[in-house]
C-alpha cells in the first residue's frame, strides 16, 4: 500500500495527543465527535494555546488507497474520553486500549476475535464497538472484561474484507448511544441491503432490527431528535425511527457521495 500505512500511523499520534490535551479543559467526549449529534462541539472554554501531553505508538490502521473515495472512512483510532480515561479502537491490533489521560500509561487492552475500525460510544460504566464479524460488544469501563455481545450478521462465514479476514457481515457504521440504546448497523456492498439494529444498552437486549433495501452504508451512525441517520452510498442517508426502526431514504445527493452526519433536532 505504499506510504498509506505510514501516513496513518502519524495521524494517530497526533489525534492522540490532541484530545488528551483538549480533555483536560473540555470534559468528556464520549463518543466521535463528541457526542450522539456528531456535532463536535463542546461549551467548554477552552485555553488559547493546545500543547501535547504525551504521546503513545499504536499499530498503524487499514489504509485504503489513497485517493478513492473510501479513504474517508478509514478514520484510524478516534479516541473517546471519559473521566481520566481514553479509550481506543486499533483496528491494525484487532484491540481496544484504555488509556490513562494524565501519564498516557495503558489500563487495559480488550483483544478482539475481528479488527475493530471505528471509535468506540462509551460512559463511566461500558465501552461499546462493533467489530468486523458483525457484532456489537461491550466491555466494562473500569477492566476492559467481555460484558456482552449482539451478533447482527444475517448469515456466518468469512470473506476478504479491507486487508483482512472479517465475517461476512462486518459492522460498517460506527456505533452511536443514544437514549440508553446502542445503534449499530453491518452490511455489504454486493448484498443490496444494510441491516441496523438497536440494542438495550445495559442488557445486549435487541430491541428492533431493520433490513433497509438497495443500500450500502459506511461512516457513522448519528443521532438526534428521536432520529438515527446512517450514511450510505450514492444517496445522502436514511433516516430512522430511533424506536420503531421506521426507514426513509432520504434524496440522493451525488455531489456528496461519502461524508460524515451531523445532526441537531431534526436537521441534518
Amino acid at each position: 500500500m505504499g506510504d498509506c500505512p505510514r501516513i496513518a500511523f502519524r495521524c494517530v499520534v497526533a489525534s492522540v495527543a490532541l484530545a488528551v490535551a483538549v480533555s483536560a479543559s473540555a470534559g468528556d467526549w464520549p463518543q466521535y465527535r463528541g457526542n450522539a449529534a456528531r456535532n463536535a462541539v463542546t461549551a467548554e472554554q477552552l485555553a488559547e494555546r493546545l500543547h501535547p501531553l504525551w504521546a503513545r505508538e499504536f499499530p498503524p490502521p487499514y489504509a485504503p488507497p489513497a485517493g478513492t473515495a473510501r479513504a474517508q472512512f478509514e478514520p484510524g483510532c478516534d479516541p473517546v474520553i471519559v473521566g481520566k480515561t481514553a479509550y481506543i479502537a486499533l483496528d491494525g491490533a484487532a484491540a481496544v486500549v484504555a488509556v490513562d489521560t494524565d501519564t498516557g500509561r495503558e489500563r487495559w487492552r480488550f483483544h478482539a476475535d475481528y479488527p475493530i475500525r471505528y471509535a468506540p460510544c462509551a460512559t463511566s460504566e461500558a465501552v461499546y464497538v462493533g467489530d468486523d464479524g458483525g457484532n456489537l460488544l461491550c466491555l466494562g469501563a473500569a477492566t476492559g472484561e467481555l460484558r456482552w455481545k449482539l451478533p447482527a450478521a444475517p448469515e456466518q462465514g468469512q470473506a476478504p474484507y479491507c486487508g483482512d479476514l472479517a465475517g461476512r457481515w462486518p459492522v460498517t457504521c460506527g456505533s452511536v448511544l443514544y437514549e440508553g440504546r446502542v445503534y449499530f448497523a453491518v452490511g455489504r456492498r454486493d448484498a443490496g441491503k444494510a441491516i441496523v439494529v438497536a440494542a438495550d444498552a445495559a442488557t445486549g437486549r435487541e430491541v428492533w432490527r431493520r433490513e433497509v433495501p438497495g443500500v450500502s452504508c459506511w461512516g457513522y451512525l448519528t443521532a438526534a431528535g428521536g432520529v438515527v441517520l446512517m450514511p450510505v452510498f450514492d444517496a445522502h442517508c436514511v433516516h430512522l425511527d430511533a424506536n420503531t426502526g421506521q426507514a426513509t431514504l432520504l434524496p440522493n445527493n451525488r455531489d456528496n457521495r461519502y461524508g460524515s452526519l451531523v445532526a441537531a433536532n431534526r436537521t441534518h
